[in-house]
Protein backbone atom coordinates (compact mmCIF):
# COMPACT_ATOMS: atom_id res chain seq x y z
CA UNK A 1 0.00 0.00 0.00
CA UNK A 2 2.67 2.25 0.83
CA UNK A 3 6.51 1.95 1.46
CA UNK A 4 8.04 2.56 4.94
CA UNK A 5 10.02 5.37 2.95
CA UNK A 6 7.03 7.36 1.21
CA UNK A 7 5.59 7.51 4.63
CA UNK A 8 5.62 11.50 5.32
CA UNK A 9 5.48 12.84 9.43
CA UNK A 10 4.80 16.13 10.81
CA UNK A 11 8.25 17.31 10.62
CA UNK A 12 7.28 20.12 13.19
CA UNK A 13 5.78 17.71 15.28
CA UNK A 14 8.60 17.41 17.80
CA UNK A 15 8.09 15.68 21.12
CA UNK A 16 7.20 18.21 24.32
CA UNK A 17 10.49 16.99 26.25
CA UNK A 18 13.59 14.35 26.18
CA UNK A 19 15.17 13.31 29.07
CA UNK A 20 18.86 14.30 29.79
CA UNK A 21 20.57 11.14 30.39
CA UNK A 22 23.32 13.06 31.50
CA UNK A 23 21.77 15.38 33.71
CA UNK A 24 19.21 12.47 35.21
CA UNK A 25 22.15 10.01 36.00
CA UNK A 26 24.27 12.29 38.06
CA UNK A 27 21.62 13.57 39.68
CA UNK A 28 21.13 11.31 42.10
CA UNK A 29 17.21 10.73 42.53
CA UNK A 30 15.83 13.35 40.05
CA UNK A 31 14.32 13.85 36.02
CA UNK A 32 15.93 16.34 34.17
CA UNK A 33 13.60 17.70 30.60
CA UNK A 34 15.32 19.52 27.78
CA UNK A 35 13.18 20.89 25.07
CA UNK A 36 13.79 18.89 21.74
CA UNK A 37 14.40 21.23 19.16
CA UNK A 38 15.53 18.95 16.20
CA UNK A 39 15.16 15.21 15.41
CA UNK A 40 18.62 14.47 17.15
CA UNK A 41 17.98 12.02 19.68
CA UNK A 42 16.82 7.91 20.50
CA UNK A 43 13.19 6.70 21.19
CA UNK A 44 12.34 3.72 23.41
CA UNK A 45 9.79 1.05 22.80
CA UNK A 46 9.00 -1.80 25.72
CA UNK A 47 5.89 -2.98 27.36
CA UNK A 48 4.75 -1.41 30.26
CA UNK A 49 5.71 -3.25 33.30
CA UNK A 50 6.28 -2.41 37.11
CA UNK A 51 9.10 -0.35 36.78
CA UNK A 52 6.72 1.96 34.21
CA UNK A 53 3.42 1.67 36.24
CA UNK A 54 5.38 2.77 39.32
CA UNK A 55 7.16 5.64 37.39
CA UNK A 56 4.02 6.99 36.46
CA UNK A 57 2.15 6.56 39.81
CA UNK A 58 4.95 8.21 41.56
CA UNK A 59 5.23 11.34 38.93
CA UNK A 60 1.57 11.40 40.07
CA UNK A 61 1.60 11.69 43.30
CA UNK A 62 4.26 14.71 42.97
CA UNK A 63 2.26 16.44 40.56
CA UNK A 64 -0.98 16.38 42.79
CA UNK A 65 1.11 17.33 45.81
CA UNK A 66 1.88 20.28 44.32
CA UNK A 67 -1.60 21.47 43.49
CA UNK A 68 -0.49 20.66 39.18
CA UNK A 69 -3.46 21.23 36.99
CA UNK A 70 -3.74 21.86 33.42
CA UNK A 71 -5.11 25.22 33.46
CA UNK A 72 -1.69 26.49 35.40
CA UNK A 73 0.53 24.53 32.92
CA UNK A 74 -1.23 24.28 29.35
CA UNK A 75 2.56 24.45 27.62
CA UNK A 76 3.71 22.02 29.79
CA UNK A 77 6.71 24.21 31.23
CA UNK A 78 5.94 23.24 34.93
CA UNK A 79 5.73 19.13 34.55
CA UNK A 80 9.24 19.48 32.38
CA UNK A 81 10.99 21.53 36.04
CA UNK A 82 8.58 19.34 38.34
CA UNK A 83 11.48 16.71 39.11
CA UNK A 84 14.64 18.18 39.49
CA UNK A 85 14.79 17.52 43.20
CA UNK A 86 16.92 14.64 43.88
CA UNK A 87 14.49 13.65 47.27
CA UNK A 88 11.55 13.10 44.78
CA UNK A 89 12.65 9.53 43.38
CA UNK A 90 16.28 8.26 45.89
CA UNK A 91 16.48 4.99 47.29
CA UNK A 92 13.09 4.12 44.94
CA UNK A 93 14.08 0.79 43.22
CA UNK A 94 12.32 1.27 39.83
CA UNK A 95 13.82 4.68 39.90
CA UNK A 96 17.30 2.72 40.34
CA UNK A 97 16.17 -0.12 37.60
CA UNK A 98 15.25 2.91 34.99
CA UNK A 99 18.94 4.21 36.23
CA UNK A 100 20.08 1.62 35.33
CA UNK A 101 18.98 1.35 32.49
CA UNK A 102 19.87 4.67 31.43
CA UNK A 103 23.69 3.69 32.47
CA UNK A 104 23.19 1.14 29.16
CA UNK A 105 22.04 3.42 26.81
CA UNK A 106 24.49 6.81 28.19
CA UNK A 107 27.66 3.77 27.77
CA UNK A 108 26.52 3.23 23.66
CA UNK A 109 26.58 7.07 23.15
CA UNK A 110 23.02 8.32 23.51
CA UNK A 111 22.45 11.57 24.90
CA UNK A 112 18.66 12.53 24.74
CA UNK A 113 15.83 9.81 24.60
CA UNK A 114 11.98 9.90 24.37
CA UNK A 115 10.46 7.60 27.04
CA UNK A 116 6.45 7.61 27.24
CA UNK A 117 6.38 6.91 30.55
CA UNK A 118 7.98 10.40 31.79
CA UNK A 119 7.89 12.53 28.78
CA UNK A 120 4.85 12.57 27.87
CA UNK A 121 2.72 13.76 31.25
CA UNK A 122 0.41 11.41 31.55
CA UNK A 123 -1.97 13.15 33.78
CA UNK A 124 -2.62 15.51 30.65
CA UNK A 125 -5.36 14.17 28.56
CA UNK A 126 -4.85 17.01 25.92
CA UNK A 127 -0.71 16.35 25.93
CA UNK A 128 -0.98 12.90 25.74
CA UNK A 129 -3.11 13.02 22.76
CA UNK A 130 -1.08 15.67 20.51
CA UNK A 131 2.18 13.46 21.67
CA UNK A 132 0.18 10.22 20.26
CA UNK A 133 -0.57 11.48 17.06
CA UNK A 134 2.62 12.36 16.01
CA UNK A 135 4.49 9.49 17.77
CA UNK A 136 4.85 7.97 14.19
CA UNK A 137 7.19 11.26 13.57
CA UNK A 138 9.00 10.34 17.18
CA UNK A 139 9.92 6.83 15.63
CA UNK A 140 10.53 7.16 12.14
CA UNK A 141 12.24 10.52 12.34
CA UNK A 142 14.06 10.04 15.21
CA UNK A 143 18.01 8.70 14.93
CA UNK A 144 16.94 5.16 16.33
CA UNK A 145 15.00 2.67 18.55
CA UNK A 146 15.96 1.06 21.34
CA UNK A 147 14.20 -1.94 22.09
CA UNK A 148 13.60 -3.76 25.56
CA UNK A 149 11.42 -6.94 24.57
CA UNK A 150 10.70 -7.44 28.28
CA UNK A 151 10.32 -4.52 29.51
CA UNK A 152 12.49 -2.30 32.02
CA UNK A 153 13.65 -3.57 35.19
CA UNK A 154 11.67 -6.78 34.76
CA UNK A 155 12.90 -10.03 35.80
CA UNK A 156 13.86 -11.33 32.61
CA UNK A 157 15.89 -8.55 31.81
CA UNK A 158 17.23 -8.75 28.67
CA UNK A 159 16.77 -12.84 28.26
CA UNK A 160 16.69 -14.23 24.82
CA UNK A 161 13.08 -15.67 26.41
CA UNK A 162 11.69 -15.40 29.66
CA UNK A 163 11.70 -17.17 32.67
CA UNK A 164 9.17 -19.32 31.75
CA UNK A 165 11.01 -19.75 28.11
CA UNK A 166 8.13 -17.95 26.47
CA UNK A 167 8.45 -15.15 23.50
CA UNK A 168 9.21 -11.63 24.55
CA UNK A 169 6.10 -9.80 25.65
CA UNK A 170 6.88 -7.28 23.58
CA UNK A 171 5.62 -9.50 20.17
CA UNK A 172 2.08 -9.48 22.01
CA UNK A 173 1.09 -6.34 22.37
CA UNK A 174 -0.83 -3.55 20.03
CA UNK A 175 1.54 -0.56 20.85
CA UNK A 176 4.86 -2.22 19.45
CA UNK A 177 3.90 -2.87 16.24
CA UNK A 178 4.44 0.66 14.81
CA UNK A 179 7.16 0.99 17.01
CA UNK A 180 9.07 -2.18 15.21
CA UNK A 181 8.38 -1.11 11.74
CA UNK A 182 8.14 2.89 12.00
CA UNK A 183 11.99 3.52 13.13
CA UNK A 184 14.61 4.17 10.55
CA UNK A 185 17.22 2.05 12.70
CA UNK A 186 16.03 -0.42 15.44
CA UNK A 187 18.97 -2.03 18.24
CA UNK A 188 17.15 -5.23 20.39
CA UNK A 189 19.48 -5.02 23.99
CA UNK A 190 19.84 -8.46 24.49
CA UNK A 191 22.14 -10.92 26.73
CA UNK A 192 24.55 -13.62 24.43
CA UNK A 193 23.39 -16.93 24.53
CA UNK A 194 24.51 -19.00 27.51
CA UNK A 195 27.38 -21.57 27.09
CA UNK A 196 25.34 -24.45 27.34
CA UNK A 197 23.18 -23.31 23.78
CA UNK A 198 26.13 -22.43 22.49
CA UNK A 199 27.83 -25.88 23.02
CA UNK A 200 24.46 -27.49 22.05
CA UNK A 201 24.75 -25.30 18.39
CA UNK A 202 28.26 -26.29 18.30
CA UNK A 203 28.02 -30.38 18.70
CA UNK A 204 24.87 -31.04 17.39
CA UNK A 205 25.16 -29.07 14.23
CA UNK A 206 21.34 -28.46 14.74
CA UNK A 207 20.06 -27.97 10.82
CA UNK A 208 18.27 -24.64 11.10
CA UNK A 209 17.59 -21.57 8.89
CA UNK A 210 19.39 -19.38 11.22
CA UNK A 211 22.00 -22.28 12.59
CA UNK A 212 25.60 -21.67 13.65
CA UNK A 213 25.06 -17.86 14.07
CA UNK A 214 25.92 -15.68 17.42
CA UNK A 215 28.94 -18.42 18.42
CA UNK A 216 31.27 -16.55 18.63
CA UNK A 217 29.88 -13.53 20.17
CA UNK A 218 33.01 -11.71 20.71
CA UNK A 219 34.91 -12.35 17.68
CA UNK A 220 33.81 -9.57 15.17
CA UNK A 221 35.77 -11.09 12.30
CA UNK A 222 34.16 -14.65 12.55
CA UNK A 223 30.46 -12.72 12.67
CA UNK A 224 30.72 -10.83 9.47
CA UNK A 225 32.33 -13.46 8.13
CA UNK A 226 28.72 -15.86 9.11
CA UNK A 227 26.56 -13.02 8.41
CA UNK A 228 28.27 -12.82 4.97
CA UNK A 229 28.18 -16.05 3.68
CA UNK A 230 25.09 -17.47 5.48
CA UNK A 231 22.77 -14.91 5.21
CA UNK A 232 23.37 -12.57 2.21
CA UNK A 233 20.60 -14.94 0.74
CA UNK A 234 18.20 -13.72 3.01
CA UNK A 235 17.26 -9.84 2.16
CA UNK A 236 18.26 -7.09 3.60
CA UNK A 237 18.29 -4.70 7.12
CA UNK A 238 20.38 -4.16 9.45
CA UNK A 239 22.61 -6.83 10.70
CA UNK A 240 24.87 -4.89 13.37
CA UNK A 241 25.66 -6.37 16.83
CA UNK A 242 27.72 -4.03 19.10
CA UNK A 243 28.67 -4.98 22.67
CA UNK A 244 27.30 -2.76 25.45
CA UNK A 245 30.44 -0.66 26.76
CA UNK A 246 29.31 -1.28 30.73
CA UNK A 247 28.24 -4.51 30.46
CA UNK A 248 29.98 -8.18 29.83
CA UNK A 249 27.59 -9.72 28.23
CA UNK A 250 24.74 -7.03 26.81
CA UNK A 251 24.51 -6.47 23.10
CA UNK A 252 22.84 -4.33 20.86
CA UNK A 253 21.24 -5.74 17.89
CA UNK A 254 20.22 -4.58 14.53
CA UNK A 255 16.70 -5.63 13.42
CA UNK A 256 17.88 -8.01 10.99
CA UNK A 257 20.98 -9.57 13.40
CA UNK A 258 18.17 -9.79 16.37
CA UNK A 259 15.64 -11.88 13.74
CA UNK A 260 18.20 -13.89 12.43
CA UNK A 261 19.48 -14.58 16.19
CA UNK A 262 15.95 -15.30 17.58
CA UNK A 263 15.46 -18.00 14.86
CA UNK A 264 18.66 -19.68 15.54
CA UNK A 265 17.51 -19.15 19.90
CA UNK A 266 14.30 -20.55 18.99
CA UNK A 267 14.98 -23.65 16.67
CA UNK A 268 17.59 -25.03 19.41
CA UNK A 269 15.21 -24.14 22.65
CA UNK A 270 11.50 -24.88 21.69
CA UNK A 271 11.84 -27.44 18.32
CA UNK A 272 8.80 -30.00 19.01
CA UNK A 273 7.54 -28.73 21.67
CA UNK A 274 3.76 -27.63 20.87
CA UNK A 275 3.31 -25.70 24.23
CA UNK A 276 6.38 -23.73 23.63
CA UNK A 277 5.97 -22.70 19.74
CA UNK A 278 7.30 -19.25 18.57
CA UNK A 279 4.15 -19.46 16.52
CA UNK A 280 3.75 -15.46 17.32
CA UNK A 281 7.11 -15.02 16.56
CA UNK A 282 7.21 -16.69 13.23
CA UNK A 283 4.21 -14.88 12.33
CA UNK A 284 5.99 -11.27 13.19
CA UNK A 285 9.07 -12.40 11.31
CA UNK A 286 7.29 -13.13 8.32
CA UNK A 287 5.12 -10.02 8.13
CA UNK A 288 7.13 -7.13 9.52
CA UNK A 289 10.60 -8.93 9.78
CA UNK A 290 11.37 -7.07 6.65
CA UNK A 291 9.92 -4.22 7.09
CA UNK A 292 11.43 -3.44 10.28
CA UNK A 293 14.65 -3.94 8.53
CA UNK A 294 14.24 -2.51 5.05
CA UNK A 295 12.19 -0.57 2.71
CA UNK A 296 9.21 -2.78 2.39
CA UNK A 297 5.33 -1.65 1.77
CA UNK A 298 3.38 -1.48 4.58
CA UNK A 299 0.18 -3.24 4.00
CA UNK A 300 -3.52 -2.35 5.44
CA UNK A 301 -4.80 -5.84 5.69
CA UNK A 302 -1.39 -7.20 7.26
CA UNK A 303 -1.69 -4.26 10.31
CA UNK A 304 -5.19 -5.15 10.66
CA UNK A 305 -4.34 -8.65 11.03
CA UNK A 306 -1.77 -8.00 13.87
CA UNK A 307 -3.54 -5.75 15.81
CA UNK A 308 -6.60 -8.72 15.85
CA UNK A 309 -4.10 -11.27 17.20
CA UNK A 310 -2.07 -8.53 19.45
CA UNK A 311 -2.90 -7.69 23.49
CA UNK A 312 -3.94 -4.46 24.62
CA UNK A 313 -5.08 -2.80 27.79
CA UNK A 314 -7.60 -0.98 26.32
CA UNK A 315 -9.21 -1.73 23.58
CA UNK A 316 -9.36 1.60 21.89
CA UNK A 317 -5.77 1.22 21.71
CA UNK A 318 -6.11 -0.74 18.64
CA UNK A 319 -7.02 2.30 17.01
CA UNK A 320 -4.63 4.63 18.80
CA UNK A 321 -1.80 2.14 18.73
CA UNK A 322 -1.15 2.57 14.56
CA UNK A 323 -1.46 6.15 14.39
CA UNK A 324 1.74 6.66 13.45
CA UNK A 325 1.68 3.66 10.84
CA UNK A 326 -0.72 6.41 8.94
CA UNK A 327 1.64 9.15 8.64
CA UNK A 328 -0.13 12.10 9.22
CA UNK A 329 1.40 15.51 8.73
CA UNK A 330 -0.69 17.83 10.73
CA UNK A 331 -0.88 18.17 14.18
CA UNK A 332 -4.74 16.72 15.48
CA UNK A 333 -6.09 15.89 19.02
CA UNK A 334 -7.68 13.11 20.14
CA UNK A 335 -9.56 12.32 22.96
CA UNK A 336 -9.03 8.77 25.34
CA UNK A 337 -11.27 7.01 27.24
CA UNK A 338 -13.63 7.22 23.92
CA UNK A 339 -13.78 3.08 23.43
CA UNK A 340 -12.93 1.14 20.26
CA UNK A 341 -15.77 2.42 17.99
CA UNK A 342 -15.76 6.19 18.74
CA UNK A 343 -11.69 5.94 18.20
CA UNK A 344 -12.72 4.02 14.60
CA UNK A 345 -14.48 7.35 14.01
CA UNK A 346 -11.65 9.37 15.35
CA UNK A 347 -9.14 8.42 12.63
CA UNK A 348 -11.71 7.93 9.30
CA UNK A 349 -11.95 11.81 10.59
CA UNK A 350 -8.17 12.31 11.07
CA UNK A 351 -7.92 10.46 7.32
CA UNK A 352 -10.08 12.53 5.42
CA UNK A 353 -8.36 15.45 7.18
CA UNK A 354 -5.33 15.26 5.61
CA UNK A 355 -6.42 14.43 2.35
CA UNK A 356 -4.22 13.86 -0.25
CA UNK A 357 -2.37 10.40 -0.71
CA UNK A 358 -3.31 9.79 2.80
CA UNK A 359 -7.14 9.72 1.90
CA UNK A 360 -6.79 6.71 0.18
CA UNK A 361 -6.06 5.05 3.18
CA UNK A 362 -9.79 5.38 3.84
CA UNK A 363 -10.56 2.78 0.21
CA UNK A 364 -7.71 0.17 1.73
CA UNK A 365 -9.71 0.07 5.42
CA UNK A 366 -12.89 -0.68 3.07
CA UNK A 367 -10.97 -3.23 1.21
CA UNK A 368 -8.96 -5.17 4.08
CA UNK A 369 -11.78 -6.53 5.81
CA UNK A 370 -14.19 -8.59 3.70
CA UNK A 371 -17.02 -8.47 6.50
CA UNK A 372 -19.12 -5.42 7.23
CA UNK A 373 -18.56 -3.94 10.54
CA UNK A 374 -21.39 -4.59 12.56
CA UNK A 375 -21.61 -0.85 14.21
CA UNK A 376 -24.13 1.48 13.49
CA UNK A 377 -22.49 3.91 10.75
CA UNK A 378 -19.52 2.37 10.48
CA UNK A 379 -20.15 -1.14 8.56
CA UNK A 380 -17.29 0.50 6.07
CA UNK A 381 -14.44 -0.11 8.56
CA UNK A 382 -11.91 -2.85 9.37
CA UNK A 383 -13.58 -4.81 12.90
CA UNK A 384 -10.17 -4.68 14.52
CA UNK A 385 -11.89 -6.61 17.91
CA UNK A 386 -9.45 -9.39 19.28
CA UNK A 387 -9.39 -12.68 17.91
CA UNK A 388 -6.32 -14.67 18.62
CA UNK A 389 -6.83 -17.22 15.71
CA UNK A 390 -7.84 -14.62 13.24
CA UNK A 391 -9.34 -17.08 10.98
CA UNK A 392 -10.65 -14.39 8.44
CA UNK A 393 -7.13 -13.68 7.97
CA UNK A 394 -5.74 -16.90 7.57
CA UNK A 395 -8.27 -17.87 4.91
CA UNK A 396 -7.59 -14.77 2.84
CA UNK A 397 -3.81 -15.52 2.46
CA UNK A 398 -4.91 -18.83 1.82
CA UNK A 399 -6.84 -18.11 -1.11
CA UNK A 400 -5.77 -14.84 -2.84
CA UNK A 401 -3.44 -12.71 -2.68
CA UNK A 402 -3.54 -8.82 -0.86
CA UNK A 403 -5.92 -6.99 -1.44
CA UNK A 404 -3.93 -3.65 -2.06
CA UNK A 405 -5.87 -0.83 -4.20
CA UNK A 406 -2.95 0.84 -6.44
CA UNK A 407 -5.75 2.90 -8.63
CA UNK A 408 -8.85 4.41 -7.24
CA UNK A 409 -12.64 4.32 -8.96
CA UNK A 410 -14.57 5.41 -5.46
CA UNK A 411 -13.34 9.05 -4.02
CA UNK A 412 -14.45 10.21 -0.55
CA UNK A 413 -15.56 13.61 -0.13
CA UNK A 414 -16.26 13.83 3.84
CA UNK A 415 -16.72 11.46 6.79
CA UNK A 416 -19.82 11.75 8.70
CA UNK A 417 -20.20 12.49 12.32
CA UNK A 418 -21.42 8.80 12.86
CA UNK A 419 -18.66 7.62 10.84
CA UNK A 420 -20.28 6.77 8.25
CA UNK A 421 -18.04 7.01 5.06
CA UNK A 422 -19.26 9.59 1.48
CA UNK A 423 -18.01 8.05 -1.41
CA UNK A 424 -18.52 9.64 -4.87
CA UNK A 425 -18.68 6.20 -6.61
CA UNK A 426 -19.93 4.11 -9.82
CA UNK A 427 -22.29 1.39 -8.47
CA UNK A 428 -24.21 -1.63 -9.78
CA UNK A 429 -27.50 -3.24 -8.82
CA UNK A 430 -27.44 -6.80 -7.67
CA UNK A 431 -29.17 -9.67 -5.91
CA UNK A 432 -28.15 -12.27 -3.01
CA UNK A 433 -30.14 -15.73 -3.73
CA UNK A 434 -30.37 -19.03 -2.15
CA UNK A 435 -31.10 -22.65 -3.65
CA UNK A 436 -31.61 -25.70 -3.36
CA UNK A 437 -30.88 -28.75 -5.20
CA UNK A 438 -29.49 -32.20 -5.48
CA UNK A 439 -26.35 -30.82 -5.01
CA UNK A 440 -27.55 -29.24 -1.59
CA UNK A 441 -27.65 -25.86 -0.26
CA UNK A 442 -25.67 -22.90 -2.54
CA UNK A 443 -26.01 -19.06 -2.47
CA UNK A 444 -25.22 -17.20 -5.37
CA UNK A 445 -25.36 -13.06 -6.32
CA UNK A 446 -26.96 -12.00 -9.96
CA UNK A 447 -25.42 -8.95 -11.04
CA UNK A 448 -26.05 -8.08 -14.49
CA UNK A 449 -25.52 -11.16 -16.99
CA UNK A 450 -23.56 -12.88 -14.38
CA UNK A 451 -23.80 -15.01 -11.19
CA UNK A 452 -21.24 -14.96 -8.44
CA UNK A 453 -21.80 -18.62 -7.15
CA UNK A 454 -20.35 -19.78 -3.76
CA UNK A 455 -19.67 -23.59 -2.85
CA UNK A 456 -22.50 -26.31 -2.14
CA UNK A 457 -23.48 -27.61 1.26
CA UNK A 458 -21.48 -24.24 3.48
CA UNK A 459 -22.69 -21.74 5.39
CA UNK A 460 -22.93 -18.32 5.22
CA UNK A 461 -20.17 -17.78 8.14
CA UNK A 462 -18.01 -19.85 6.63
CA UNK A 463 -15.24 -18.41 4.36
CA UNK A 464 -15.43 -19.66 0.69
CA UNK A 465 -14.24 -19.04 -2.60
CA UNK A 466 -16.67 -18.10 -5.02
CA UNK A 467 -17.15 -19.12 -8.88
CA UNK A 468 -18.97 -16.39 -11.85
CA UNK A 469 -20.61 -17.50 -14.30
CA UNK A 470 -22.97 -16.01 -17.22
CA UNK A 471 -26.03 -17.21 -16.65
CA UNK A 472 -26.69 -18.22 -20.02
CA UNK A 473 -26.11 -22.00 -19.28
CA UNK A 474 -24.52 -22.28 -22.99
CA UNK A 475 -21.48 -19.39 -22.68
CA UNK A 476 -21.20 -20.50 -18.70
CA UNK A 477 -17.65 -20.16 -17.82
CA UNK A 478 -15.86 -20.02 -14.29
CA UNK A 479 -13.65 -17.80 -12.66
CA UNK A 480 -12.41 -17.60 -9.25
CA UNK A 481 -12.97 -14.86 -6.61
CA UNK A 482 -14.00 -14.84 -3.14
CA UNK A 483 -17.43 -13.31 -1.59
CA UNK A 484 -17.46 -13.32 2.62
CA UNK A 485 -21.17 -12.61 3.74
CA UNK A 486 -21.67 -10.43 6.90
CA UNK A 487 -22.58 -12.21 10.14
CA UNK A 488 -25.73 -10.63 10.15
CA UNK A 489 -26.78 -12.55 7.62
CA UNK A 490 -25.69 -15.77 8.60
CA UNK A 491 -28.97 -16.46 10.50
CA UNK A 492 -29.94 -18.22 6.89
CA UNK A 493 -27.76 -20.68 7.59
CA UNK A 494 -30.27 -22.80 9.14
CA UNK A 495 -33.14 -21.51 6.58
CA UNK A 496 -35.72 -23.98 5.81
CA UNK A 497 -34.72 -25.92 3.11
CA UNK A 498 -38.12 -26.44 0.88
CA UNK A 499 -37.31 -23.59 -1.43
CA UNK A 500 -35.81 -24.14 -4.79
CA UNK A 501 -34.56 -20.38 -5.41
CA UNK A 502 -35.49 -17.48 -3.02
CA UNK A 503 -34.02 -13.80 -2.93
CA UNK A 504 -32.52 -13.19 0.07
CA UNK A 505 -31.64 -9.26 -0.21
CA UNK A 506 -30.61 -6.88 -2.70
CA UNK A 507 -27.01 -6.19 -3.46
CA UNK A 508 -25.41 -3.18 -4.18
CA UNK A 509 -22.17 -3.20 -5.57
CA UNK A 510 -19.71 -0.64 -5.29
CA UNK A 511 -16.21 -0.23 -7.81
CA UNK A 512 -13.65 0.68 -5.09
CA UNK A 513 -10.99 0.37 -7.47
CA UNK A 514 -8.11 -1.72 -8.86
CA UNK A 515 -5.85 -3.96 -7.11
CA UNK A 516 -1.98 -4.50 -7.71
CA UNK A 517 -0.80 -6.94 -10.91
CA UNK A 518 -1.74 -10.49 -10.89
CA UNK A 519 1.68 -12.36 -10.16
CA UNK A 520 0.56 -14.40 -12.93
CA UNK A 521 0.91 -11.73 -14.85
CA UNK A 522 -2.85 -11.39 -15.79
CA UNK A 523 -3.69 -7.95 -15.36
CA UNK A 524 -5.06 -5.88 -11.99
CA UNK A 525 -8.27 -7.24 -10.55
CA UNK A 526 -11.16 -5.04 -8.99
CA UNK A 527 -12.10 -4.41 -5.66
CA UNK A 528 -15.68 -4.20 -5.29
CA UNK A 529 -17.64 -3.67 -1.84
CA UNK A 530 -20.71 -5.86 -1.35
CA UNK A 531 -23.62 -3.40 0.49
CA UNK A 532 -27.16 -3.65 1.28
CA UNK A 533 -29.53 -1.24 1.07
CA UNK A 534 -30.86 1.15 3.73
CA UNK A 535 -32.44 4.43 2.61
CA UNK A 536 -31.63 6.19 -0.50
CA UNK A 537 -28.39 6.13 -1.80
CA UNK A 538 -27.66 5.11 1.87
CA UNK A 539 -25.77 1.45 2.02
CA UNK A 540 -24.60 -1.06 4.74
CA UNK A 541 -21.17 -2.98 3.15
CA UNK A 542 -21.73 -7.01 4.14
CA UNK A 543 -18.54 -7.94 2.20
CA UNK A 544 -16.03 -7.91 -0.73
CA UNK A 545 -15.69 -9.54 -4.16
CA UNK A 546 -12.17 -9.66 -5.39
CA UNK A 547 -12.47 -11.39 -8.53
CA UNK A 548 -9.34 -12.45 -10.47
CA UNK A 549 -8.42 -10.88 -13.65
CA UNK A 550 -10.53 -12.11 -15.80
CA UNK A 551 -13.25 -12.05 -14.21
CA UNK A 552 -12.67 -8.87 -13.11
CA UNK A 553 -12.75 -7.66 -17.10
CA UNK A 554 -16.09 -8.87 -17.14
CA UNK A 555 -16.96 -7.34 -14.01
CA UNK A 556 -15.93 -3.33 -14.98
CA UNK A 557 -18.52 -3.80 -17.86
CA UNK A 558 -21.25 -4.06 -15.59
CA UNK A 559 -20.42 -0.44 -14.09
CA UNK A 560 -21.27 1.98 -17.13
CA UNK A 561 -23.46 4.87 -15.10
CA UNK A 562 -21.47 7.71 -13.64
CA UNK A 563 -19.97 8.01 -10.78
CA UNK A 564 -22.58 8.89 -7.86
CA UNK A 565 -22.22 10.16 -4.39
CA UNK A 566 -23.59 7.40 -1.51
CA UNK A 567 -23.27 7.27 2.32
CA UNK A 568 -21.87 3.69 3.65
CA UNK A 569 -22.90 3.73 6.42
CA UNK A 570 -24.37 0.92 8.69
CA UNK A 571 -27.58 -0.03 11.07
CA UNK A 572 -25.76 -2.14 13.43
CA UNK A 573 -26.06 -5.92 13.17
CA UNK A 574 -29.77 -6.80 12.69
CA UNK A 575 -30.10 -6.31 8.76
CA UNK A 576 -33.43 -8.15 9.04
CA UNK A 577 -36.09 -5.61 7.89
CA UNK A 578 -33.52 -5.53 4.52
CA UNK A 579 -34.06 -8.99 3.72
CA UNK A 580 -36.86 -9.98 1.56
CA UNK A 581 -40.03 -10.61 3.40
CA UNK A 582 -40.80 -14.16 2.54
CA UNK A 583 -37.06 -14.19 4.32
CA UNK A 584 -38.66 -12.43 7.38
CA UNK A 585 -41.04 -14.51 7.85
CA UNK A 586 -38.82 -17.55 7.91
CA UNK A 587 -36.87 -16.04 9.84
CA UNK A 588 -39.60 -14.88 12.50
CA UNK A 589 -40.39 -19.07 12.11
CA UNK A 590 -37.27 -20.04 13.12
CA UNK A 591 -37.05 -17.81 16.41
CA UNK A 592 -40.18 -18.70 17.49
CA UNK A 593 -39.63 -22.74 16.83
CA UNK A 594 -36.01 -22.41 18.80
Amino acid sequence: MVLKSELSFNKDGLPKRLVDLDATISSGGALFFVEATDWNFHIISHTWRTVANSMKNRCGEILKAMGWTREMDPDGHIYTKAFNDPSLFKGLSYYNALIDFFIILQSDGVKLIWLDIISTNQYDAIETATEMVNMGGFYGLSLGCYVLPHGIGTENGYKVLDTQSNIPRWFSRVWTLQESVLPQNVYFLVEKFDEQIIEYIKSENVNHAHDNVWIDWDDNDTYEKEVGEKLSSKGGGDRSRRKIASSSNLYALGARAYFEMMGTYLGVRVHGLEDLSPKLFEDFYEQFGEIASGNQEIIMETIVKQVRVRNASSEEDRVLGILGMMGFKEVHQLEKNRGLSAQVVSLAKLLFAEKGSIDELLLNLCASEYEGYEVNGISWAPDLTPDPDDSRAQFRRYFIDYVILKHYEAEVVNVGDDGSLHLKAQTATAKLVRSNDVSGTSYYITVGPMMITLSHDTDLDDNLPIHAYYANESERSWYGGMMVAAPNIHKLKSYPTNHKHMDICDITLVYLGDSHQDPHKKGCTCILMACIPIGKNIYHKIGVVHPKPSFAIRARRLFHMKATNIVIGGVGGDLTPYLKNDCQVALKSLSASA
